[in-house]
This record gives C-alpha cells, structure tokens and sequence, in this order.
C-alpha cells in the first residue's frame, strides 16, 4: 500500500494499492504488444496525443498544483510553474523532436548512400522522484514517446495520488492502451521489472544510492541506463559582484520546494571580502521570508516532503555544528508547521562537515569563503557530485577559468542553474551519466542505426 500523507498538516491524504504481480505482467506484455504499432503511428499521430495530454494538463492546472503540494509540500506558487513547465516541454518537443530524430545523410553519391537512422529503443522504465512530481516524471518520457517508444512511469511512493491523477489524464489523452502505462509498486520490488527482457532501457531521476541500485541491475542483463542523481552545486561569489542581485538569486534557487531540487545551490562559497555583507543582507532577506501553510499562495517556504527528510536535515545540521560550524540563523524546526524546517545559514563550513560533503535537500546555506580564483574552484570540486555550479563575476578572465575547470555537466554565469529543452541537461562524477533534453537528449532514447548502401 502506498500512503499519501500531508508533511504540513502530517494528516493523511489517502492510499492507493501497490500493483499485484498479475497487474504488473500485464502492464508489461501491454507495452510490448504496442510497441510495433506505435512506432509505425508516426510523428504527427504520435505528437497528437501528447498535445492531448498537454491540454488535459492546462485544463486541470489549479487541481494539479493543489494536489501536488497536498502530497509534497511545495508551496502552490510553485507547483502551479511545475505544470506550465511540464506543459512547455511537450510544446517544445512536438514542434521539435521530429527534426531530432530524422535520418542523417552521411554520405551520397553515384556508388553509395550511407547515412544514420535514429529508431525506437523499445520499452523505456522511467522512475521518477518526489520533490518534482509531475515534471520530472514526464521529462524524459516526452521526448521518448516522440520519438517511438512505449513507456511506462514508477511514480514516487509518498505521491500515489498524483500518480492516480497522471494515469487518469493518460487515458483521457487517448493513449492506446500500453504506450503509457503507470506503475505502483515500492522501490524494493523493481527488481524484476528492472531485469525483464521486454524492458529495453531504464531512466531514473534520484538518489545516489538507487541509482547505484538500479545500474546494478541492469548492467547484469546488459540495459542501457540514463541516470539523473544527487547534485551539491556550488554557487561561487567574487568580490566585483552587486551583492543585493546576488542574495536575490542565492535565495531563489535555494528555497525552491524547501531547497528540494537537484540542482538548487547547496554549497555557497564567498569571497573573504564581501563574505560578512554577503551574509548580513541573506539573513535579512531571509527574516522576510513567509513560512506558512503551502496552501497560501503568499508562502514562500513550506515543509519538506517526509518527516525522514527532515530529521536528516536536522542530523546534518547538528552534526556540523558539533564540528565547528557556526549558526547565524535557523537550524531549527518550525512550531506547528509539520516537516517545516526554518530557512537556516551556517558559517565557517569548512569540506569535511555534512552540509558541505552531503547534499543536502532542505533549506539550508552553508557559507564557506576563499581568497583566490583557483581556492574557490578547488573547493567547487571537493565534491562527489558533479550536477550544476553557478558562477557570479563580471570579470571574464575568472568566468573563462571557472568555465574550462569546473566539474560539472552545467555551468551558468550570473544565473541559477535550471534546466533548459533546447540544452542538454545532466551530471558528472556520481550526479549520474547521460543526458536529457535538446537533440543530444532525445538520441538517448533511440537506438542509432548506421546504414550503408553500395548501389
């Protein structure tokens, strides 16, 4: 049983049964059984029912958001973008994927014609996480369906509503059945999913950890795998800044869903210079902050998704703490306010402490500072993790250094890190492997068929 609880009010919202083997077969030989068919549907007709979709999505928009921040504790200001984003990348990639995907002539002459076709991968796996529930499930799925194939979603366990929600809109779309089929079962019992020679490839948005797992599996049976997994991005600060925009934007990408996002700023590194203004203007801007019910579209931080996630933003908290880290605000649980941890800055964070090491998904901002360019990008990459890094100068001999030596699958100068369908998105190092979005992205879902005729 998969249970829905409210992490503001930590009542329960309902409960939706995990799937019975028998259920799980099924989905399993639908989506095989459409495979042919759908591939041979064509563009146009398959780009009909995701525009389908995408109406259904806008015509629920304000049920949609309410129900995910219900399950998850996004504030409705917020979830409300998640379906407009969730509705952009089907725009962009029907109008888009076509091209991405057509045959590429290599060479053309009176003797030969060689060139690349680009064919349906099969059956895509997607498992999706909690904090972007509606997004990050159909990310990948968009351009994988475009481009041919059948699909089939393991929603989060925490949000089974949404997941009902999902596969409702699905059939209502039209979708024949087994193109897009939805799958209710606990992370542990994938396995066998995992491993089924009909399943063809496995995406996964996560953690580390299940990334590991998930690979693991499918490299036994020899399964591609596209893995999008933790992020400690690091949001480095020089001294010719205007420090009040740089607040500004330190705060948006790290109070986004509680600091719940992949690629949120997580470790937050300043010049020695301007590191005491740096951090007297974010506490102020934090103090005027409204941490209330998510409900309340004026609530600019809710809760954190699960009470397990907020006792591990407390351990980390703690145990930075007891290693030397000082606190200037925070650090605390908010009073009748459910898994709501207050916005919280640490000082004096130094690499071996958790909120520097660990990534950490609450909203927390551990300072650290440097004095030279190359100290501030050593520290960047005192990291596992290789997802995103934000860079703040307008010197351009520090932004080219910073740009050439960073290890990370995303850089943004003078901006937060967000993912973009026109650029390929993903990680390095244990953030994961592969890549979504743009025509990079989409030809990871296909299989790449080099053809070469002698006439």
């Amino acid at each position: 049983m998969q249970i829905s609880t409210n992490p503001f009010t930590t009542e329960i919202n309902g409960k939706v049964p995990n799937n019975s083997a028998i259920e799980i077969e099924q989905i399993l030989e639908n989506a095989e059984t459409e495979k042919k068919s759908w591939k041979s549907l064509g563009f146009e007709k398959r780009s009909a029912f995701l525009t389908n979709l995408s109406d259904l999505l806008l015509e629920n928009k304000q049920s949609l958001a309410k129900l995910i921040t219900m399950e998850n504790g996004c504030p409705v200001s917020q979830t409300y973008s998640e379906v407009d984003k969730s509705i952009s990348i089907i725009k962009y990639f029907v109008e888009n994927g076509q091209k991405m995907v057509a045959d590429e002539i290599v060479a053309e002459n009176e003797t030969v014609k060689n060139y690349i076709k680009y064919d349906p991968i099969g059956l895509i796996l997607h498992i999706s996480p909690y904090n972007y529930p509606l997004y990050l499930a159909l990310r990948p799925l968009i351009p994988g369906l475009l481009a041919g194939n059948t699909v089939i979603l393991k929603t989060p366990s925490n949000t089974p509503l949404l997941g009902m929600e999902i596969k409702q809109l699905i059939e209502k779309a039209g979708f024949p059945t087994g193109v897009f089929s939805v799958l209710f079962v606990p992370g542990s019992d994938l396995e066998p999913v995992i491993a089924d020679e009909r399943v063809n490839l496995i995406t996964l948005i996560g953690s580390e950890k299940a990334g590991s797992s998930v690979a693991t599996i499918a490299g036994k049976h020899i399964k591609k795998t596209i893995l999008e997994l933790g992020g400690n991005d690091p949001f480095i600060v020089f001294e010719d800044v205007i420090i009040d925009a740089v607040v500004e934007n330190a705060i948006v990408s790290r109070l986004r869903n509680a600091g719940q996002s992949c690629n949120a700023a997580k470790r937050f590194l300043v010049h020695e210079k301007i590191a005491p203004l740096f951090i007297e203007k974010l506490k102020e801007k934090l103090l005027e902050k409204t941490i209330a019910d998510p409900m309340d579209e004026k609530t600019d931080l809710g809760p954190l998704a699960t009470e397990k996630s907020l006792e591990t933003a407390i351990r980390q908290i703690q145990k930075s703490i007891e290693m030397g880290a000082l606190n200037v605000l925070g650090c605390h649980v908010a009073a009748d306010k459910g898994f709501t941890l207050m916005p919280s800055i640490l000082t004096s964070v130094t690499v071996d402490m958790p909120v520097f090491k660990d990534e950490v998904f609450a909203p927390i901002f551990p300072i650290s500072t440097f004095k030279t360019v190359q100290e501030a990008i050593n520290l960047a990459n005192t990291s596992i993790y290789g997802l995103g890094a934000s860079v703040w100068s307008a010197n351009p001999s520090i932004v080219s250094q910073c740009i050439n030596s960073l290890e990370t699958g995303n850089v943004a100068i003078n901006s937060i890190v967000r993912g973009d369908p026109k650029m390929p998105y993903g990680g390095v190092k244990k953030s994961g492997y592969g890549r979504e979005f743009s025509t990079i992205g989409m030809r990871e879902l296909v299989n790449i068929k080099s053809i070469m005729i002698k006439k």
